[in-house]
């Protein structure tokens, strides 16, 4: 039986998560026409990049539902 592990990560994980993949597109789309991404999309990249981590320690740090899933796989 697969488990849908999506409705274990709390929504802000999965939202912030959604974010940095959608930020991760843009800048490589960019690249992709040759040009720079704008240094708002690098800025707000970077600082996502930083945060992410920190909630998934916190999360895990609490003894979420993720946290859970993961020590079963």
């Amino acid at each position: 039986m697969s488990v849908r592990s999506d409705k274990f990560i709390p929504d802000h994980i999965w939202k912030i998560t959604m974010h940095y993949h959608d930020l991760i597109y843009i800048k490589s789309y960019w690249e992709s026409i040759g040009q720079h991404a704008p240094p708002f999309i690098v800025e707000e990249l970077k600082r996502v990049h930083d945060i992410l981590p920190a909630l998934l320690e916190e999360e895990q740090g609490q003894g979420g539902a993720y946290h859970k899933l993961k020590g079963e796989t």
